[in-house]
C-alpha cells in the first residue's frame, strides 16, 4: 500500500501504536486484514453514529439553556433515534462473532470493536424497555429543569433554593424552602416506580439492575461491593465523630440547639456540600473575584490553557435552574465547552474550575482517536480531573498565591480552610455511599418502600432524620438517580484517585518531598503530564489499565484516608475492581 492510497485508518492506527505505547511491530497485512473485516462494519455505522450524538448534544444543551418543551422534544427524538441505531442485531452480532473467532488481531481495532459492542449492548436486552426508559428520562430531566415553589410570595428556581438553604439563619424560612421543593416528591413517586420497573426489565438478563450496569462497566460486583463496605467501615466512626462538629456549627448558625436541627438547616437540600457557618466560611473571598478570570489563570499556569474553551462557552453569575449546576459538551464544530451557573462563591468557584478542566479535557483527546473513543475511559477519570482542579479553591497555598489573600486573614483562615476541605470530603463520600447502598436496594429488591428505605439510607449513611410522611419521597427528586443511574460512586471514586494523582504528581513529576497539600500554581509540568498521559488517550484503555501505566499503581484508596482524614484503611486483598472479560448477555 502506497502512501497516497493508504486510508486515514492505517495511518491512524500506527501512530495510535506509539500512544498506547505498544512495542509491537505491526504488519500491513495484518492491518489490512483487520480493515477488511472491521471497518467495512464500523465506517458507515460512525457515520450515522457521529450524526445522532451530535443532535443529542445540540437538544441537550438547548434543554438545559432553555428549558423549553421543543428543546427536550428534540433530544427525546434524537435519543430514541440513536437507540433504533443500536438495536441492529446482526450488527451487534458480527461485531461479536469477529471479536470471538480472532478476525481482529491489532490491538487498537480490537479495542475500537470492544468499545463498538459495549455501546451495542444496553439496547440488545429489550429495545421497547430502552425506549420507554428514555422517554421518563426525558420527562424526568424537563420536569426538574422547570420545577418551580413559591415562597413568602416569590417564585424561585432550583439555584435560588441552593442559594437560600446556603446562607440564610432564618430556621423557617429554610423550613419553607425545603419543604416547598420536595414536596412534588410524593407526585412523581408513581413515574419513579415505572422507571424501576423498566430498568429492571433491561437487567433481567443480569438478574440485577444494578449488576449489569456494573457488568457493563466491567467492574467485579463482589470486588466492587467489598472495596465500598471496607470504605464505609474505614470513614463511618470519623465520619459521626465530624458531623458533631458540623451540627454544633449549624446549631450556633440558627441559634437553635443541637437536637432541633432537620435536613433544611444542612446548607443543601441533600447534605451534599460543607455548609457555611462561622468556622467554615469562604465564601467572602469570593464575593468581589471574577471567578472565570481565576479559573482561566489557574489552569493556564498549570498548562492546561482554556481561553478558547471560554469564548465558547456559556457562563452565567445568577442562580440557574438546571438540574446540574454545570454540563461540559461540544459546539457545532466539535470543540469542546462549558455551560455553567457561577456564584461568588467558593462552591461557584469549584462548580466554574471542575467543569472547565473537564472541557480542557476533552480538547486535549488525541485528534486521531476516533469517535467512539474520543470520551474519557470511564466516568472515575472524568471526576478525578475534575475532582483535582475544583477542590483546590479551598486549599490555603492556593490561597494565598492564587486569589492573594492578605496574609494578616489568611493566618486565620488556614484552619477554616482546612476544615472546610476535610467537611466537604466527608459529606462527598457520605453522600456517594448512600445513593449507591439506596439503588442496589431499589433495583430488583422485594420490597417497594422506597420513601421508608430511603428515610433510613439517610440516616444511617447521613445521620440525618427526615420528617414523617411526603417529606420521604427526597429520592424521586435526585438527578444522579433518574437520570445518570448506577454512577455517582465515580464521583467519590474520582476524589479518591485525585488524592493519588496528587501523591504521584509531587513524588514523580515535580520531585517534591513534602506531606503539604499543594495547590500546583504555576506548575507546567503538571499540565503536560495531564495532557499527554490522560488526557490525549482518551478511551483507548479500561481506566484501571490507564491508571496503572500512566500513574504507577493500582487504584487505591489508601491515599485518600490517610492524607485527607489521617485514617489507616482497611486492606484490600484484590487491588483490582474490573473483571477483564468479553461482554457477553447470554453468559
Amino acid at each position: 500500500m502506497t502512501k497516497s492510497t493508504a486510508k486515514p485508518h492505517l495511518r491512524m492506527t500506527k501512530l495510535l501504536t506509539v500512544v498506547m505505547g505498544s512495542c509491537i511491530l505491526l504488519s500491513p497485512a495484518v492491518l489490512m486484514a483487520d480493515e477488511a473485516a472491521f471497518l467495512a462494519i464500523y465506517e458507515p455505522f460512525i457515520e450515522k453514529y457521529k450524526a445522532l450524538a451530535d443532535e443529542v448534544e445540540r437538544a441537550s444543551w438547548e434543554a438545559r439553556k432553555t428549558g423549553s418543551p421543543d428543546a427536550f422534544k428534540k433530544k427525546k427524538a434524537a435519543r430514541l433515534a440513536m437507540v433504533k441505531l443500536l438495536s441492529n442485531a446482526d450488527l451487534y452480532s458480527a461485531v461479536i462473532a469477529m471479536r470471538g473467532d480472532g478476525t481482529i488481531t491489532d490491538p487498537f481495532v480490537a479495542r475500537l470493536a470492544r468499545v463498538m459492542e459495549e455501546t451495542f449492548l444496553p439496547v440488545q436486552t429489550d429495545r421497547a424497555a430502552v425506549e420507554k426508559e428514555v422517554e421518563l428520562e426525558i420527562f424526568f430531566e424537563q420536569t426538574l429543569r422547570n420545577h418551580r415553589i413559591r415562597v413568602d410570595g416569590k417564585e424561585l428556581t432550583t439555584g435560588e433554593i441552593r442559594r437560600i438553604l446556603r446562607t440564610t439563619t432564618d430556621s423557617k424560612k429554610a423550613e419553607r424552602v425545603w419543604k416547598a421543593y420536595m414536596k412534588l416528591g410524593k407526585e412523581l413517586d408513581p413515574k419513579v416506580r415505572e422507571l424501576v420497573d423498566v430498568r429492571n426489565r433491561i437487567g433481567d438478563k443480569q438478574g440485577h439492575y444494578f449488576r449489569y450496569r456494573l457488568y457493563l462497566a466491567r467492574f467485579a460486583s463482589k470486588n466492587f461491593y467489598r472495596f465500598f463496605n471496607l470504605l464505609k467501615q474505614d470513614m463511618h466512626a470519623p465520619y459521626f465523630e465530624t458531623k458533631k462538629e458540623i451540627d454544633k456549627a449549624l446549631a450556633a448558625k440558627f441559634g437553635i440547639d443541637v437536637s432541633e436541627l432537620r435536613p433544611w438547616h444542612y446548607g443543601d437540600l441533600y447534605f451534599r456540600d460543607a455548609p457555611v457557618t462561622a468556622v467554615s466560611d469562604l465564601d467572602h473571598l469570593f464575593e468581589k473575584t471574577d471567578l472565570v478570570s481565576l479559573a482561566r489563570g489557574y489552569l493556564n499556569g498549570i498548562g492546561l490553557p482554556c481561553d478558547n474553551i471560554i469564548k465558547r462557552s456559556e457562563i452565567s453569575t445568577t442562580p440557574g435552574a438546571a438540574v446540574f449546576p454545570y454540563r461540559v459538551g461540544f459546539d457545532s464544530a466539535g470543540k469542546a465547552r462549558v455551560a455553567c451557573d457561577v456564584e461568588p462563591t467558593a462552591l461557584g468557584a469549584e462548580d466554574l474550575f471542575q467543569s472547565l478542566a473537564k472541557a480542557v479535557y476533552r480538547e486535549n483527546m488525541k485528534s486521531d482517536v476516533p469517535v467512539l473513543l474520543r470520551r474519557p475511559p470511564y466516568r472515575t477519570i472524568d471526576e478525578c480531573i475534575g475532582s483535582f482542579a475544583g477542590s483546590v479553591v479551598r486549599n490555603p497555598e492556593f490561597l494565598k498565591n492564587v486569589l492573594h489573600v492578605d496574609p494578616k486573614e489568611l493566618q486565620k483562615l488556614e484552619e477554616t480552610a482546612k476544615r472546610t476541605m476535610r467537611w466537604r470530603a466527608f459529606i462527598r463520600a457520605s453522600w456517594a455511599q448512600l445513593l449507591m447502598r439506596f439503588e442496589l436496594k431499589m433495583y430488583g429488591a422485594s420490597t417497594r418502600d422506597y420513601p421508608n428505605e430511603w428515610a433510613t439510607f439517610v440516616e444511617e449513611n447521613q445521620g440525618i432524620t427526615l420528617p414523617d410522611g411526603e417529606f420521604r419521597y427526597g429520592f424521586a427528586l435526585v438527578p444522579e438517580i433518574l437520570l445518570r443511574p448506577v454512577s455517582h460512586h465515580c464521583t467519590l471514586m474520582g476524589d479518591l484517585l485525585a488524592e493519588q494523582l496528587n501523591v504521584y504528581l509531587l513524588r514523580e513529576v515535580l520531585e517534591e518531598d513534602t506531606e503539604q497539600r499543594p495547590s500546583f500554581a504555576g506548575k507546567p509540568k503538571v499540565g503536560a503530564f495531564f495532557r499527554d498521559r490522560l488526557m490525549a488517550p482518551a478511551d483507548l484503555y479500561h481506566w484501571e489499565q490507564l491508571v496503572r501505566e500512566r500513574i504507577g499503581g493500582s487504584f487505591t484508596k489508601d491515599f485518600y484516608l490517610r492524607r485527607i482524614f489521617g485514617i489507616e484503611p482497611t486492606p484490600v486483598a484484590k487491588p483490582t475492581l474490573h473483571k477483564p472479560v468479553r461482554l457477553d448477555p447470554d453468559k
